[in-house]
């Protein structure tokens, strides 16, 4: 039923919430939701401006209202300063990125003037474009500054390098990580010969070069107004990696995924005024920042479809035959197969009353998943639950003779998820593992015909190594004669795409906006352009 509702303001209030005796008390000429639906930047204009934005207030009111004013302008400028000034003050909670959401409690954090206290943050970058970078990399100073530590977990080379102390952990990913490889200044970890981080941060890297492009005839879209787009037109060459740049809020994901994927789901112009091209791509795949849906049962396996086969192949096993078991019986889903203590979850769950449930390994099948029997069943040695226990690295040498399962793992290796073992869990699965994965799927599925890739920030949550790997994998798409167009913040991603589109000039109101379209080179050149002057300081010219 969900598809079938919509949301519609309340015809009583007009989506204002409030009381017709609570809208009537204003402040300067605005109601309360009034002053509510303005911008965080708008809201400071408001607040500075004593007089312009409204009528002036008496001297008893502005009396009374001057150290609430002061404390508004400064809890107001902190979450400017964390690069969300173009949030409305009465935008949902639900709507915001993962990105948005951190950064809006860091500004919460910051708000209370706390001391002695130790902030732990999770890519406090995410999101956010290379612009802000310097503001947020101001507040951990400030932080620091009176007395607070911050530990925080990024890849972004800018806040490392700006780092205090840095630990590099490694040397590689999952069973191959966990150690210390280097730690100090950041001027140590360059010069360690463990770290994998060290050669980035000194630029003795070799990166990928410009991607491979075939460019055809353009895709256009025309009169594009989604959200807070201005009615703009955009030509998208084919054939080609495109990068979708601004500021956040500038409308990157209103073109891309409200317009442009909008519009391939619904078969017609959706946010805009026309498209034109999309029919000549076989397929449109949409990749966003969203993880896939996840339960207890999830796994790498069962979401790219691969399970199925390695079920088939233990079932066409000696040992399988011999027992009459079926594919259902390597299931953990059924009960032909499954655990009867664990229900084929391979952990209890132990309720603690007023704490936290604590989850463990079955303590019969000690976390396999699968009933006693079914482990006896062996293909080259191993039962189910030992292949599930496989990296996807390890996975490619098992079944090198299965094209199938070998080339999903092999995908899996390429964009840097090597690590996952097969039957890990997705809810012990980071955000980036998440959409890695998700990237994963879609390009695993059917391969006729020219496609149109659509991501939302492919980069999230890797080292530049990664980084490095996806960009390959993008010129293997592209030599394919598919397209792709992204979302994103990352300069390396930026600097190699064929096309840019720079949105902005800033967020929400002041945003929707076409800055500058062209190759990043002719981006960088564009003296008005945020993204221009970033990659301008990325290749030294600025």
């Amino acid at each position: 039923m969900r598809g079938l509702m919509k949301d519609e303001p309340c015809p009583v209030c007009g989506g204002k919430r409030l009381k017709p005796a609570s809208l009537a008390v204003t402040y300067r000429g605005l109601d309360i939701a009034e002053l509510s639906a303005l911008t965080v930047a708008r809201s400071l204009e408001f607040f500075a401006d004593g007089g312009a934005a409204g009528p002036t207030l008496d001297a008893r009111a502005a009396a009374v209202t001057a150290a609430l004013r002061g404390e508004i302008l400064r809890r107001l400028g902190l979450i400017r300063d964390v690069g969300l000034g173009y949030l409305r003050l009465d935008r949902t909670s639900a709507t915001l990125s993962g990105g948005e959401a951190q950064r809006l409690r860091l500004a919460g954090l910051l708000g209370v003037r706390l001391t002695g206290v130790t902030f732990v943050l999770d890519e406090p970058t995410l999101g956010l474009h290379p612009r802000d970078t310097g503001k947020l990399l101001e507040l951990f100073a400030g932080l620091t500054a009176e007395g607070n530590t911050v530990v925080a977990v990024e890849h972004d080379l800018d806040v490392v390098r700006a780092a205090d102390h840095v630990i590099d952990i490694g040397p590689g990913a999952g069973r191959g990580g966990g150690l210390i490889v280097a730690e100090g200044p950041p001027a140590e970890i360059e010069r360690s010969t463990a770290s994998v981080t060290g050669p980035y941060l000194a630029g003795r890297t070799s990166r990928p070069g410009p991607l491979p492009a075939k460019p055809g005839p353009p895709l256009e879209i025309a009169g594009a107004r989604a959200n807070n787009l201005r009615g703009i037109d955009i030509v998208l060459p084919t054939g080609v990696l495109t990068a979708v740049t601004g500021v956040s809020g500038s409308g990157k994901t209103s073109l891309v995924f409200d317009v442009l994927h909008a519009s391939a789901e619904a078969g017609r112009s959706v946010g805009c005024a026309a498209i034109r091209g999309l029919e000549r791509f076989a397929r449109v795949v949409a990749s966003g920042l969203e993880p896939p849906a996840e339960t207890v049962f999830s796994i790498p396996l069962t979401y790219l479809g691969l399970f199925d086969g390695l079920r088939a192949l233990y079932a066409s096993s000696a040992d399988a035959k011999a027992r009459g078991y079926k594919k259902a019986h390597f299931s953990y889903l059924t009960s032909a197969g499954r655990c009867a203590e664990c229900g084929g979850t391979g952990r209890k769950t132990v309720s603690l009353d007023h704490l936290a449930d604590v989850s463990l390994p079955c303590e019969v099948c000690r976390g396999a998943r699968y009933d006693r029997a079914v482990l006896e069943v062996r293909l080259d040695g191993r039962s189910i639950a030992d292949v599930l226990d496989l990296t996807a690295a390890e996975g490619v040498r098992v079944f090198a003779g299965h094209p199938k399962l070998a080339g999903g793992l092999a995908l899996l290796s390429e964009i840097g998820l090597d690590y996952l073992r097969l039957g890990q869990p997705l809810d012990t699965l980071s955000g980036g593992e998440r959409q890695r994965l998700k990237i994963a799927a879609d390009l695993m599925g059917p391969a006729e015909g020219p496609a149109l890739y659509l991501f939302d920030e492919p980069t999230t949550g890797l080292h530049p190594s990664d980084v490095d790997r996806l960009l390959r994998l993008f010129g293997r798409l592209l030599e394919a004669g598919h397209t792709i167009v992204c979302v994103e913040h990352d300069l390396d991603l930026i600097s190699r795409a064929g096309h840019v589109v720079d949105l902005g000039p800033e967020g929400g109101d002041e945003g929707g906006r076409v800055v500058a379209q062209g190759t990043p080179a002719e981006i960088a050149a564009c003296p008005s352009s945020y993204t221009g002057a970033a990659l301008r300081r990325r290749l030294g010219r600025g």
